[in-house]
């Protein structure tokens, strides 16, 4: 399941808990090189913030 900080699957997360289902995130920080292209989490500017102000990288 795709799963991302921009696309956060709330709806999908609750189901799966409710049921016993464990997630696998899949491409969490980046898909490049997909059909659908670019999930853009590695170039999103409030995670960059985010990062910076935490001495941190977005990864």
């Amino acid at each position: 399941v795709e799963i991302n900080p921009l696309w956060q699957q709330k709806k999908l997360r609750e189901f799966c808990k409710a049921n016993g289902i464990l997630l696998t995130a899949y491409a969490p920080l980046e898909a490049k090189g997909t059909l659908w292209g670019s999930n853009g989490v590695m170039e999103n500017e409030v995670l960059k913030e985010i990062a910076t102000a935490k001495g941190k990288s977005v990864a």
